[in-house]
Formats: structure tokens, sequence, C-alpha cells
């Protein structure tokens, strides 16, 4: 596709390397980033592939499409900008978003968190409920089709090539530019319908969001494959969940309910897809109350939850807005929006709502202005500004939330009193004066400093309301005064052009002034207005009236501030106020002073003269100039500087010399010069007459009936209900509304001496407002007179009386027309039901190899060569001829959602004419394939080559089965051998006593309860279990000729099943036979009759033992009593010093050196002997809970053992 670098004003860009800077391509054509040299900004721009736009009918197509696309404004869609050819090529110009597609940050970072896939979705489905008004349908929802943009740390969805999609479908249709044999899209994202080339809706968008969804969770598309296979899994395969089985439930519930096949059981419209995901979040957050998503605001970081009216509720008091402002009372409605109180529900405060409307919305360079002036507002905020707390947008509806302001607007008290005195007004200007400086300085463009955009209240209470006995007293005697401003005057609204609301906007802009002075003007103007001078008479004709309650200084001063010739508007309210209090700034001659009488009613206007151009050429000027346009004319300003500001004479000319002889002047030059004098002072005379005021000072337009809206020339009266001020003398239009009636537009010529009162007769309304039309079952295509209705899915709005043929279509639905009569009075709700088509619309059958003749229940296709179209539900057969294969037939049963392709495969004939198969013995049953015999008993003819089976039963002979191969050339006769059968047809065990479960070789008989069948001959294992007897295992050989009877006898069981012992006190561990109980923590089961040992222990109790007898009806409880142990287990006794011989009871410790063991309670002699102590002997009484550890003290001896007393000599007594 050749590629020029310009396209009108578009210039594409290249990147570093010299190419040309392209952003994609597909079939459509390549997209490009280009700049546009007349705004100077970047674009998107699409050259369309020629293939598609080859006819005029595509071209048209083409157009209609594109305008359509154009006219969706939304944040979450890609505006288009223009449309245009260049070059013989069609172009298309979009926004260029700086941003990536979902698919490039999917596969860059992997499947995105749930919260954050549900937000994206979220924003997309608002984008698709905008686009369902307009009828436009994208057919190409895809991750490579959504831009994301991270717009204050938030991520921001842009839809991109709305309608495109459709256009390549319908032009293909001229051009044979279809891909894909019709189909236009994407087959891994496309939905079911498209992938038939049926009619697509909304629905079929929501499907292919769904399947994106699926892409973003999971980091892969639903169906993989070839491109056929990809489009039959979305017709026929389920949806595999299992990669989103780590998902929370309610997001695969909700992408598999998006993409199911039925387009009726998916979300019918964007607004219910909205909710189900909105409902999805607050599953998955755990609250409704923490919010669902962040509302896709342009300048706000506030959290928006719902759309309470989404679902068509319309705006009034007591819908909740967003779940956060719950609106209380409508204010007015302007040209841009409506205004509403509401309460703030998250921040417990009320606020102004001002509801953008679709016109504003629509308007690409205003919601942009609209962007910006927050944005600096927000660098730049002021006290007196009334604060902007954010700019928010969800579902469809974009609005303005700012602060609550309860005092009265200059133009309420202007109305009120009238004209203000001189210093009231300085007083109002010396307040305002700094933020007219602060917004001059930082650059806010849109502050609203006209009558009604400043409200007077008292300091510190902007939520009170200004008691009357104040707002009856002058402004000089307010204790407090202080003021808001709106900081938004919308006059980049297209509905403000030329409009008072965007003075300061056009005066700073222009391109003489700098930005100084624009403020300073608007204040000045507003002094003026409010010091009774004519505003409008100022603005469309420059000519500065003074006004009577100034000084000539005071007049001079305002005229400076009208003219940008003050500094700043800090200066103009201590110039003004200084005149005022008598201390004039600026020395006027005299002869510019003007005497103001106390006969005029109003000041005169200047007596010097005007510049030069006739009086008649000023009057058809002011007469065209909008009286609202601010920016005075060029001439009104010069003409305020000449007239009005002091100018100083010019020097008088020095005397030269002696005074010389002047020749006498003849008579007739006298007469000529008086005469010129004469016609000079009736000109100075005339241009100084008083200037007629070129406009009526009150309108007053009433209709019939009361309570119509009235617009003068798009504005409403500046006295509601119904008076309009200052109109000027001209043409203007009058337009009025009123419910149930016809709106009203007339051209009047507003001139002097007219009536001020117009009277408008409205014209009842012949149509119902709206009428709803449904269907049973939901979800079909409604036409009016073959047109869609205006509020999707089924509603059409301002239908005139009279009639009206309905139209509904619906897949599987029989389409219905129906007449109407529509009158004043009728149900506004007309319900329609369809009929189900019990029919299948086309049904192709293929044949393999093709060129057989198909019929269907003996017709041929209605479209050859195999396509059967209008075929009912229900059985039908299906037959197939072709030469050198066998004929086909076959039962099909055709019903809703089949499979529409049938494929039948044809066989050659490939067969032997005649087989006989003869069996040993004879007389045997034989099947082919599971067929009896064409030919009986045993020839069948027309047998196919290849494996077939044969089956051979008789009586007493086992079956036969046999896999033969047939083929050319083969004998035409088998034989086949019977075997004998090797077992009993049945054998019949029965016990004695009966009721056992018996089997055979472990498994249960055929025949209950107790017969078993085909027995193979040989050894089996027959065993019987019956409640209360021996289980019984025995072996038995089964042989031709048995008595097929088996008797078995059972022997009751010699045991007891239960036997439960108990001990007291409870918890010993007990034991019989040795083993533990099998049933914890003391019960014995199966226990053979006989003698038996039960043993119990237990801490600080005898062990016990005894023999039990069990035999048959025995007590099943047995108690056993034990005793307590009268002794203490260890008891040590320690001596000082140790190492002494004890002895207990005359025995020494079983525990060496001095432990004894199982010591009876009671008293016991303890001993202790050591070399050197004396011995020791004591007493211990043993008892329960004594200390387990005595300690003996010993004593030394206090005595020598042996002492000899020897005597010399030796034999003396001594003692």
């Amino acid at each position: 596709m050749p590629t020029a670098e310009r396209y009108q004003q578009y210039e594409l860009l290249r990147r570093e390397d010299g190419s040309l800077w392209e952003l994609g391509r597909g079939a459509m054509g390549i997209t490009y980033k280009a700049y546009d040299t007349n705004l100077r900004f970047a674009v998107a721009l699409k050259v369309i592939n020629a293939a598609y736009l080859e006819s005029d009918t595509a071209r048209q197509r083409f157009l209609r499409e594109a305008r359509a696309a154009a006219a969706l404004r939304h944040p979450n869609v890609a505006s288009v900008f223009n449309l245009g050819t260049d070059q013989q090529n069609f172009f298309y110009v979009m926004e260029f978003i700086d941003g990536e597609t979902l698919d490039a940050r999917v596969k860059r970072d992997g499947p995105l968190k749930p919260v954050d896939a549900l937000n994206i979705a979220l924003q997309v489905a608002r984008a698709l409920a905008v686009a369902a008004k307009q009828q436009l349908v994208h057919r190409d929802l895809k991750p490579t089709n959504l831009m994301l943009v991270d717009q204050e740390e938030e991520l921001m969805v842009k839809v991109i090539d709305f309608g495109l999609a459709k256009v390549a479908k319908e032009v293909g249709e001229d051009s044979g530019a279809l891909t894909m044999g019709g189909f236009v899209g994407t087959p891994h994202f496309a939905s079911p319908e498209q992938v038939e080339e049926g009619d697509v809706d909304i629905r079929s968008d929501i499907y292919s969001l769904g399947a994106t969804l699926y892409f973003v969770l999971t980091g892969q598309p639903p169906f993989s494959g070839s491109l056929g296979q990809i489009m039959s899994q979305h017709l026929y395969k389920p949806l595999p969940m299992q990669p989103l089985t780590s998902l929370p439930g309610c997001v695969a519930s909700l992408v598999q309910r998006m993409m199911e096949k039925d387009r009726n059981i998916r979300p019918q419209t964007p607004q219910e897809l909205q909710r189900a995901i909105i409902g999805c979040l607050d599953e998955i957050r755990g609250s409704r109350d923490t919010g669902v998503q962040k509302a896709t605001a342009w300048t706000s970081a506030s959290e928006t939850l719902d759309l309470t009216f989404a679902s068509g509720q319309p705006l009034a008091a007591g819908v909740t807005l967003a779940r956060t402002y719950k609106l209380t009372e409508e204010l007015i409605e302007v040209p841009y929006g409506r205004k509403f109180l509401a309460d703030d529900l998250r921040h417990k405060r009320r606020v102004n709502l001002l509801v953008l409307s679709s016109e504003f919305l629509a308007d690409v360079s205003s919601v942009s202005a609209l962007r910006e002036a927050v944005g600096v507002l927000r660098k730049h905020p002021h006290a007196m500004l009334r604060e902007v707390y954010s700019l928010e947008t969800f579902g469809e509806c974009s609005f303005l939330v700012e602060e609550y302001v309860a005092g009265i607007s200059l133009l309420d008290l202007l109305r009120r009193r009238g004209a203000l005195p001189a210093p009231e007004v300085a007083r109002l200007l010396c307040l305002l004066a700094p933020l007219a400086d602060h917004s001059s300085r930082c650059g806010l463009q849109h502050v609203d400093l006209a009558l009604p955009g400043i409200h007077l209240l008292q300091r510190a209470a902007t939520r009170n309301e200004i008691p009357a006995d104040v707002l009856g007293r002058p402004l000089t005697a307010w204790e407090t005064l202080d003021a808001k401003v709106d900081a938004i005057n919308f006059s980049f609204s297209p509905d403000n052009t030329g409009t008072g609301a965007g003075m300061a906007t056009r005066v700073q802009g222009a391109a003489e002034e700098g930005p100084r002075g624009s403020y300073l003007r608007l204040l000045s103007l507003l002094a003026y207005e409010l010091l009774g001078g004519p505003r409008a008479r100022l603005i469309a004709t420059g000519q500065y009236t003074p006004v009577a309650t100034l000084t000539q200084e005071g007049n001079a001063v305002l005229r400076r501030g009208l003219i940008d010739e003050l500094q700043s508007a800090d200066e103009l309210s201590r110039q003004l106020a200084g005149t005022i209090t008598g201390a004039p700034l600026l020395s006027l001659p005299s002869e510019v002073k003007e005497r103001v009488t106390p006969d005029s009613p109003r000041p005169r206007s200047s007596s010097f003269p005007a510049p030069p151009e006739s009086k008649e050429r000023v009057a058809s000027k002011s007469l065209r100039r909008t009286p609202s346009s601010f920016p005075l004319p060029s001439e009104g300003k010069e003409r305020i500087a000449s007239e009005y500001l002091p100018r100083t004479p010019p020097p008088k000319a020095p005397a030269e010399g002696p005074i010389k002889w002047t020749p006498k002047i003849p008579p007739w030059l006298w007469i000529l010069a008086l005469g010129l004098i004469a016609l000079a002072g009736i000109g100075v005379y005339v241009l100084n007459l008083p200037r007629e005021i070129l406009e009526i000072a009150a309108l007053s337009v009433q209709t019939q009936p009361g309570g119509a809206t009235i617009l003068l020339d798009g504005k409403p009266p500046q006295v509601p209900p119904n008076t309009f001020t200052h109109v000027p003398f001209g043409l203007h239009q009058l337009s009025a509304t009123l419910d149930h009636y016809e709106p009203v537009k007339q051209d009047i010529q507003v001139q002097k001496g007219m009536s001020p009162d117009i009277r408008l007769h409205l014209n009842p309304i012949q149509e119902i407002a709206a009428l709803s039309v449904q269907v049973d079952p939901p979800g079909a295509k409604i036409l009016m007179d073959g047109k869609p209705p205006q509020v999707p899915p089924n509603t059409f709005t301002h239908v005139p009386f009279g009639p009206h043929q309905v139209s509904a279509t619906l897949d599987d639905y029989e389409p219905l027309k129906q007449d109407i009569q529509v009158q004043k009075g009728m149900s506004p709700d007309i319900r329609l039901h369809l009929n189900s088509i019990q029919e299948i619309r086309a049904l192709s059958v293929e044949v393999e190899p093709t060129g057989a003749s198909i019929l269907l229940d003996g017709k041929p296709p209605q479209v050859p060569p195999n396509t059967f179209t209008h075929v009912p539900f229900g059985p039908h057969q299906v037959s197939a001829t072709l030469d050198d294969y066998e004929p086909l037939k076959q039962d099909i049963q055709v019903q809703k959602g089949m499979n529409p392709d049938i494929r039948l495969q044809l066989k050659p004939i490939q067969e032997i004419p005649v087989l006989s198969i003869q069996t040993e013995p004879s007389g045997a049953a034989i099947l082919l394939d599971g067929k009896p015999p064409q030919v009986p008993p045993n020839t069948f003819i027309h047998v196919p080559f290849g494996p077939h089976q044969i089956s051979a039963t008789l009586d007493d002979y086992e079956p036969f089965k046999q896999e033969v191969q047939v083929r050319r050339g083969m004998n035409p006769e088998i034989r086949l051998q019977l075997k004998p059968i090797q077992e009993i047809a049945a054998l019949s065990v029965q016990t004695e006593p009966a009721g056992a479960a018996i089997l055979l070789d472990g498994r249960p008989p055929q025949v209950l309860p107790n017969t078993f069948t085909h027995v193979p001959f040989g050894p089996h294992q027959v065993s019987a279990t019956l409640d209360g007897y021996e289980p019984l295992k025995q072996e038995v050989q089964v042989r031709r000729g048995m008595n097929p009877e088996i008797r078995l006898q059972l022997k009751p069981i010699q045991e007891i099943p239960v036997l439960t012992i108990q001990s007291e006190p409870a918890g010993a561990a007990i034991l019989m036979d040795g083993k533990p109980p099998q049933v914890l923590p003391n019960t014995f089961t199966h226990v053979p009759f006989g003698p038996h040992q039960v043993s119990a222990t237990l801490d600080d109790y005898e062990p016990f033992k005894q023999e039990v007898q069990v035999r048959r009806g025995m007590n099943p409880e047995i108690r056993l009593q034990l005793k307590p142990i009268q002794e203490i287990p260890v008891l040590a006794i320690q001596s000082e010093p140790a190492g002494a011989a004890i002895l207990m009871d005359g025995k020494p410790p079983q525990v060496l050196p001095n432990t004894f063991t199982h010591v009876p309670f009671g008293p016991h002699q303890v001993s202790a002997t050591l070399d050197d102590y004396e011995p020791f002997e004591q007493e211990v009484q043993v008892r329960r809970g004594m200390n387990p550890e005595i300690r003996l003290q010993l004593k030394p001896i206090q005595e020598i053992p042996v002492l000899a007393i020897q005597s010399e000599p030796a034999g003396a007594a001594i003692l």
C-alpha cells in the first residue's frame, strides 16, 4: 500500500532510524503517529487499505460507520478527530494514546491480578454502554485494541478502532477483500455468532471482552490450535475452566457467563455487565463499603463505587450518584449540564454537583479545557475561590463536585436593591482585588468575576444562610464580609461562545494584550455595572457613560481600569476608594467634566466628537455585536482613552517681530467664514446629542400553558422565570420547551416602542414520550417502522400518534411483524411473544469422497450441491449414492444447537458376493458382524472386503467368536469347529442353617440367593458366613454329571462376641490371656468359651490376676475390685556422715547402699552403725504420702575404746 508522508495538515512522524513511526497494522490499514500542524499536537492516523473502498457503496458504508464512531465521546474511548481523503487515500485521525496495549502488558508482566483485570473490564464495559446507544458494535475487541494509560497512578483503558471491523465486513462484500471466507475479526477473541458470520450485537462484544478477560487472567487465550480449530472450538467446545480454578469463584463464573455460546445467557447489556463486575469486586474485597473501582476521574483521586441510575433511573432528588452523592435538590439547568445540591455520603458534607451534558462531553476541546482548568486550580488555590473537589466520570455520567456555598450571589443582591452606592462597591472591590490579581498572576483563565459567579457571605460561614436583617443592610455595615467566587465559568463551552461567560479568557488570550489586565478589566466592568452603568452599551460600542454616583476622578479611575492602564486590581480598588473618600487621584480638565443635574435621570454621554465614522455606522455596529462580547472594540478603547483622559494642550507659538499690516478682508470672505462657523456649531451640537440607548430594559415572555423553560438566543432569563434584561435591538431567537408540548422556536425583532410582553402558545405533543416494547423471550432485535429504539434495548422515544409497524427478530425464533395504533392514554408497554423456530436454517451434508447424490427424506438439497435449508427439528433420513461406492442411508435427529455440518464417509464396494459358513456339529445360530445370514441357514451375501467377526452359538457348546479377513479370491466357504461347554449351567449352594452369605471363588451368586451359573469344570472354593457361626471354606470339584446342589453344615461359634471388664477404681490396664482389649479401653471381642486369665494393674494398687470361665449365656460384663497397695515403694535412708551400715527391721536395703523397696505401711525399726559413731536405732512410722527420704544424724563416740594402764612393777591393782 503506497504511503504519502503528509495527509492534509497531518504530517507522518519518523523514528530515529528514519522510518515512518508505525503504531500498528492490520487488514484495514496501517496506523502511524502523526503531527497536526494546525493545532500542533500528536495524533494517530490510520491510512485505510484501498481494497476495502473500491466501490461507492463501500465508501458510503465506511463514511457512515466512521461518523458513528466519531460520535462516541467517552473517557474510555479513543476519540476520532477527522476523516478525510488525500491523494485518493482515505485516512482516519484519532486521539494519540501514549501508552501500551493490554496484550503487551500481559506478555511483559504476565497475568494481571483479578482486581486489576476486573477494573479494566469495567472500563471497557462503560465504553460499550456508550457504543450501544449509538447502535455501534466494535466486532474486534481484543487485547491489542485496548490501550493502557497510567494516569495519576490509575490504570485507564482506551478502546481503539471502534466500528472499523464492521466496515471491513460490510465493504468486503463489494470489494472482495474479506479474509478467511468472510469472517472479519480475530478468531481467538471472536464470538460464536461472529464465527458463523451471523448477525452480531453488543452481546457479541461482551463475549469478546470475556475472552479478553480470560487472556488477562491466565496469560493465554481460551482456545488454541489452527484458525479452523479455534473457530470450531468457539462454536462447540466448552470453555476450559481449569486455568481459572485458582481464581475467586465469582471471577471464573463471570468469565464463563460472558462466554456462553448462547448469547441470550450472557449479560444482555453493558450496564448489566457493569453490575456483575462491581458485584464480583465487592465479593473479592469483602465489603461493598470499601469501594469497588477507582473512578476514572480525570483529576480526582477519590473512589467511585456505583452508578445507581445506570439502569435508566432519571436524575432527580433522592437518586444516589456513584453511591457517594445523594441528590437532594435540582438547582438549575444550564447549557452545559444540570446543577444539583447533594450530600457527599463519604466525606459527610454538602456539595454542589454539576452533571455535564452529553453535548458538552461531545466537544473534545471543552472537556480538555475543563480538565486543564481543574488541574491549574489544584496547583493555585485561593481562599476566596469556590473549591473544586473533583471531576469524576462513572459509566455514562461525568460530573463536577464543588464546594457548597449558602451565601447570596451579587446578581440576587442587585435584584433586591438595584444599583449599589459607591462606598459599597469600593468595599466589594477591595475584597475581590486580591483574588483578581492572584488569578492573573497564576494563569487562572476561567474565574467567574461576574454577577452570578460572586457569592457574598459572612466570614467563615460558607454553610450558613445570611440572615435577612443582614441582607437589608448596606455592605459597608456588615461586620464581616467575605466572598466565594466560582472558579470555573465554562467560557470554553461551545454553548458559551460569544457570551460574557468567557470574558476573562478571551481578553487574556487577545493577541494585542498581555496576561496583565484581563481580570483588572473584568473587575472594572463589574464595578461599572454595580454602580448602574449600562454594561451592554459599553461592551457593544465601547462608549463609556460616566456614572453619576462617582466623581469625575472616580470615573477616570474606572475608565483606566477598563482599558488596562492600571498596574493591578489592587491599584484599581485603592484609587477608586480614594476618589470616593474625597481624595482625587487624577485631575481632569474642565472641558471634559460631566455635569449631572437633578433633572437628568441618567448621565449624558460625552459631548466630545466621536471617532471619524458616521453615527449610522456606530449604531449598526452596536446592533450587530453580541452585547456580552466583553473585549472592548479597539475603537471603543481608543474612544475612552482619547475622549475622557486628560490631554495636554498644544504649546502656543512664540511672537515673532513687530505686528505687520494686514490687508482688509473682503466682506464676502466674512460671510463665508460666518457660514462655516454656523455649520461647525450645528455639527458640534448634533454630534453631542444624547445617544439613544439601543436596547429594551426588560422583556417578559409568557407561555400558554405556563411553566415552560424559556431561552433567548440560547440563554436563560436573567430574572427567572421569564424576564430578560438589557435586550439589544435587533433580531433574536426565542425558544420554549415544556414536557408534553412541542418545542417552540421563534425569531423576534426587538425594537424601540415594542411591547415588553410576549406571549407564546405551545401545542400539545401528538406523540407518546416513551414506548417500551418487551419481547418474550428477551433479547430480540426490535424495530419500529424499520428504525431501532433510541434507548436500547427496547424503548422508543417521541413516538407520534398513529399507525406504526413493530418488528422483532431473534435467533431461533420466527420473525414477527405487528401493526400498532399509538394514541393518547395507551399503555406505554407493549409485549410481544415470539414463536420459536422449529427448524435449522441450513444443514450442510458433506460426503467423502465428494460428488455423491444426496437426498434428505428423499428430496434433493435446496442449495446445490449439498445444503438443505429450513430443516424441521425431528428425525430425518440422509441418503447418499455414488458410483463404485456403497449406497448410504443414515437416520439423523435434527435438533436445536446441533452442529450444522454433517459428514458422511462412503465406502467403495469391496465385497464377496456369497460367503457360506458351516459349523461342526451343524445347527448353530451364525451371525456375521452381529447380523444373521441373508440366505438361511448360513449364507451371507455382499460381504465387504476387510475384517469381520463371526459368531456361532449352539446349546451345550461354547459360544464361538472369530475374526475373519474377507478378501478377494478367498474360499467362499468357512467351517467352524464348536467345542462342547466345559461347565455346569447352574450350581445351587444351600447352608444349614439357611441365610448365610455364599461366595464361589470369592464372587457372589449370579442368581440370588445361592445359585451360580456357568460354573466351569474344575476345582472351586465355596465360602459361607453367617452371624453366630464359624465361617466355612470348602473346596469343591465341579465336573460333568455332578449333583448341581451342594449343602453346607455351619458350626455355631463357641465364643462370646463382646466381653467388657471394668475395674474399681477405673483406669486399670487390663489384659486377657496377656493381650490387651480389641476395643479400648476395656472391651474384648470374640472371646472363645473356656477358661481365661484376666489381669489388671493400676498405680498404687496391688496387681490383680484372676481366672474366669467364659461360657454361653454368661454376663458379658466383669467387674474387678483392686486393692490399694499398703506400702511405700521406695524408701531411701541417708546417714550423716555417709557410709553407715543401715538395717530396717534387721534387714539390709534391697537396693544398695541405702534404698529399701516395698516397705509396708506401719512401724519399722531402723538401725545404723558406723565406726567411731554411736550405734543408731530409731522407730519410724511408714505411711501414705510421707517423704520417701529419711536422714539419720550419727553421733561420734566420746570415748577411747581401750586404755591400757601398766604398773611397774606389774601386778598392781589399778582402779
